[in-house]
């Protein structure tokens, strides 16, 4: 795995074969660390609880659950409902 600087404020981790982001670390919330629950071995000491940046999501890929979806130019602001 390697780290990317993907501004001047996030990092992400990607896979040496340059798949999807494997987790997001920003200035911007510097006591978070963003992993794809995917990755997890074991469980989680929590649930996710938001969709961020949804509206930019590729058409295609709908997720199935019910978590606030959140958007706009900071990718936090709420969007329509589920």
């Amino acid at each position: 795995m390697t780290s990317r600087l993907d501004s001047s404020t996030a990092i992400r981790g990607v896979g040496a074969m340059r798949v999807p982001s494997l987790f997001f670390e920003s200035r911007r919330w510097p006591d978070e660390l963003h992993i794809a629950p995917a990755l997890m071995g074991g469980p989680i000491d929590r649930k996710p609880a938001a969709q961020v940046f949804f509206d930019g999501h590729v058409d295609w890929a709908e997720p199935g659950d019910h978590l606030l979806r959140l958007g706009g130019p900071s990718g936090t602001q709420p969007i329509d409902p589920v």
